[in-house]
């Protein structure tokens, strides 16, 4: 499975991605789209989610059988989900719990209400992932651990999966050991069924392995 970067603005975009898709193993397409918080160049890019031909661009990913791995920001929700919902053949899976910090967290209602919306998208899925950014000691902050719990419940188990983000997390001191445990942890209560859902089956069935 590869999920490869392609630049949805590009007025090249359907032989940049009809290109990509003589790799069988090419399933999706990452193109991180945070504005203000900008990453990593779209500070001078804008906010794509309001450019007519990156949408379009995005449109041209049903025509090629492609999912998408949405990296946004919590004020980007809306305009994500309004999306979504124009194109729902287009599998959208959400990187990071929609990247948080921790004052979007703790100043929840804007973060849960766009969750809600990108939710009721039954086309998209999510990763639980990148949880360092919000807190690098995430495994002792109960907020972390309430929101990841919130986001499974929203979804549904067959919608979310945990993710390692490495090498990332292996910079921030977390091992595939110390991640994993602490994720384990995290949904020990659920049963196994769930947790097999959430370690493997759903990120299966969201990259249509």
């Amino acid at each position: 499975l590869l999920v490869a970067s392609a630049p949805l603005e590009s007025p090249r975009i359907d032989q940049i991605l009809e290109s990509l898709k003589r790799f069988p193993k090419v399933s999706g397409i990452r193109q991180i789209i945070n504005y203000k918080p900008s990453w990593p160049r779209n500070k001078k890019r804008g906010n794509f989610l309001e450019n007519p031909q990156w949408q379009e661009g995005f449109a041209r990913l049903a025509g090629h059988d492609l999912a998408y791995d949405l990296q946004l920001n919590p004020h980007q929700f809306d305009q994500a989900a309004a999306l979504g919902a124009k194109y729902p053949e287009i599998p959208i899976i959400i990187g990071h719990l929609g990247s948080p910090i921790l004052a979007d967290l703790e100043n929840s209602q804007q973060y849960w209400e766009g969750m809600r919306k990108l939710a009721h998208l039954e086309q998209a899925s999510i990763k639980l992932s990148m949880l360092s950014y919000i807190d690098p000691a995430w495994a002792e902050n109960s907020i972390v651990e309430e929101t990841v719990h919130q986001v499974i419940e929203l979804f549904g188990v067959d919608r979310c999966f945990f993710a390692s983000n490495f090498p990332v997390e292996q910079h921030l001191g977390w091992s595939a050991s110390r991640l994993y445990s602490a994720f384990l942890k995290m949904v020990s209560h659920l049963d196994q069924a769930s947790q097999q859902q959430l370690f493997a089956d759903s990120a299966k069935k969201a990259y249509r392995l």
